[in-house]
């Protein structure tokens, strides 16, 4: 079998968005049918042999493929999103890869093999979140309400030193 697996990370990421991936599928030399049968939830897929399908994923969705012949090949291409950076961690016929992306690029993982041991590909997308800077807009009453007590104080020692 094998589960394509997504996920989003970060504060700021939309967990509702969808993610556009084109798939596909090079029959092991032993497949004498050349289609594979995913389903995402109740929803069924068919891809052919040699055949690009586009499907869309969105964060904590799986594509599943119960039965796949050991020995075929795959190649997915998580098309970027602006501002995510894609990156998968992979099991390949039982071996555990990773490959990173760069931020709002396409994410290619070409020839992956599917083998008779754990087969399964996460891939992640997630955004950086952003640390703020300078005054928060939260803070300016309390801040201008002590500039205000300063200047008035200021005002008044100058006054009574006059006096």
């Amino acid at each position: 079998s094998l589960v394509i697996k997504k996920l989003v990370e970060g504060d700021s990421a939309d967990k509702t968005k969808d993610f556009t991936f084109k798939l596909t599928f090079t029959k092991a030399s032993t497949d004498d049918q050349g289609t594979f049968v995913g389903q995402v939830g109740s929803t069924s897929y068919t891809f052919e042999n040699g055949k690009e399908k586009t499907i869309t994923l969105h964060h904590d969705q799986s594509l599943v493929f119960d039965t796949i012949p050991a020995g075929t090949r795959y190649k997915l291409v998580e098309t970027g999103s602006q501002g995510y950076t894609a990156s998968a961690a992979y099991w390949e016929n039982g071996v555990s890869k990773t490959q990173a992306g760069r931020i709002s690029a396409d994410l290619t993982q070409d020839s992956i093999l599917v083998g008779e041991k754990r087969n399964e590909n996460t891939i992640t997308n997630s955004v950086q979140d952003v640390t703020p800077t300078g005054l928060l807009i939260d803070n300016l009453p309390f801040i201008l309400m002590i500039g205000l007590g300063l200047a008035g104080f200021v005002v008044l020692s100058k006054k009574r030193r006059q006096a």
